[in-house]
Formats: C-alpha cells, sequence, structure tokens
C-alpha cells in the first residue's frame, strides 16, 4: 500500500500558482492618493532595484537606475518606466525575466505619472 502511495504521489503533478491574484485572490486597488514614497518607491525597490539599482544598474540594468527620485524622473520624462511595465512596443518589457507587474502596481504608476510624478 506504501508503494501505491509513493507511486501515486510522483505520478500525480502537483500544482503552483506565481501570480498575486492566483495565491491570493484578487485584492481591492487603492489608488486614492497615490505618492511616490508611499506608493511608487516600494514597487520599484521590490520589482527593480536587483537590476535598475544604483551599484548594479551600470553592469545588469543597461545603465538605467531606478533608485532615488531624480532618476526615476529620467524614466517618466523619456516614457521608458511606464512603457517597459505595461510591456509596450517601444521598450523591453520588465521585470525582465519575470512576471508582469499586477494591474495594481501597474495602475499606481500609470497614476502618479498622470497626477505630475511628483516627490511626495
Amino acid at each position: 500500500m506504501k508503494y501505491l502511495i509513493l507511486l501515486l504521489s510522483v505520478l500525480v503533478p502537483g500544482c503552483y500558482n506565481d501570480t498575486e491574484e492566483q495565491l491570493y485572490g484578487v485584492q481591492a486597488c487603492n489608488l486614492e492618493g497615490v505618492t511616490y514614497s508611499a506608493n511608487v518607491a516600494p514597487i520599484l525597490l521590490n520589482n527593480c532595484y536587483a537590476c535598475h539599482g544604483q551599484a548594479i544598474a551600470p553592469v545588469n540594468g543597461a545603465g538605467i537606475v531606478l533608485e532615488g527620485y531624480d532618476k526615476v524622473r529620467v524614466a517618466v520624462e523619456n516614457g521608458l518606466l511606464l512603457e517597459s511595465v505595461t510591456h509596450g512596443a517601444n521598450a523591453s518589457p520588465m521585470p525582465k525575466n519575470a512576471p508582469k507587474l499586477s494591474d495594481c502596481k501597474i495602475n499606481t504608476i500609470k497614476k502618479w505619472i498622470g497626477e505630475g510624478a511628483l516627490n511626495n
């Protein structure tokens, strides 16, 4: 009997979900009062700094630095930040080799940019 259970555990595939929506269900996305420091900077820290942080960007991030408001503002003004996170045709899709950011995170960045991309 124990061999049958072992055999079944090997033959029956497991399942794994790797998107926030699949793991935790659809959660409300609050876009009220979006600010750089409270909302956008944490998204960038958790999803972009591994390649686009100050220390690694010249080597691994094509020289694009997203650490610090002034650097992010450059990527906003040239359109690369929004184009890359939305997987637009005019930029490399980001995060590289990872799932697309959630709709909530993308909409948070869009809202912040649409409100002037302030250093707030």
